[in-house]
């Protein structure tokens, strides 16, 4: 663990100064541990218990993650592909969406920085532990039916008098 001082005199004014004095502790390269702090000074893991439970609970975050970007991508595309307006509901739901995975992205940012190998390993596997999980959802395409597909290349044929040439002379 290395600790960083900084330290700055800044003029306050009428001649005065003062000694600010900034002291972080922390680590620069990954490590194996059971000390491990999390966000708040006083959260400290002691046991090989707490950094498991910590890690299952990494793990929890990640598929969460995942879950929540494949749900933002479906609700997208579905709105697209019926091509309405974005009614007020699903843009508060997106946006509700949203915020909570950039909020969870940046808690597991925040975990990382902690450098703890556990904690990594655990959001990488909770990360594609999400993407089996939830990532069929946002990459299957649901079957078009045929009657609106044959529906939509006529009205495109009619509509297009290049296509109706080309119709015309084979």
């Amino acid at each position: 663990m290395c600790t960083f001082t900084c330290t700055e005199i800044q003029k306050t004014g009428l001649g005065r100064s003062r000694r600010i004095t900034i002291t972080m502790d922390g680590h620069v390269a990954f490590y194996v541990g059971r000390r491990v702090q999390m966000f708040i000074k006083s959260v400290q893991t002691q046991s090989t218990s707490d950094v498991v439970l910590c890690t299952i609970f990494v793990v929890f975050l990640s598929v969460v993650l995942e879950g929540l970007k494949s749900c933002r991508v479906v609700i997208s595309a579905e709105n697209s592909r019926c091509r309405r307006p974005n009614s007020t509901m699903n843009h508060l739901f997106l946006t509700l969406c949203h915020t909570l995975q950039v909020g969870l992205a940046d808690t597991i940012m925040l975990v990382l920085m902690t450098y703890n190998v556990w904690l990594f390993l655990g959001a990488l596997f909770g990360a594609g532990l999400g993407y089996y999980l939830y990532g069929w959802i946002s990459t299957t395409n649901k079957p078009v039916d045929k009657t609106q597909s044959l529906q939509t290349q006529s009205d495109e044929t009619q509509s297009n008098p290049r296509v109706m040439a080309r119709e015309t002379t084979v």
